[in-house]
């Protein structure tokens, strides 16, 4: 089984032909799997690193209404 989070990147950043991004809650990761992210993306996160990026309304409950 696979265990899996979302988060908001909140800024992304290259260093030394690197790709780098900072989560809403202050990690730091690579964007190495993702070069189409960009800032203020909901990635998918597999072990802390992030492996898609998702559209919001995938993490929203379905069937769920306000």
């Amino acid at each position: 089984m696979c265990i899996g989070s979302t988060e908001l990147l909140a800024d992304v950043w290259e260093d030394g032909g690197t790709r780098a991004g900072r989560l809403s809650d202050g990690r730091v990761v690579s964007l190495a799997f993702l070069p189409e992210a960009r800032s203020g993306d909901v990635v998918l996160l597999h072990l802390g690193i992030p492996v898609e990026v998702i559209s919001p309304t995938r993490t929203d409950p379905e069937g769920v209404t306000a």
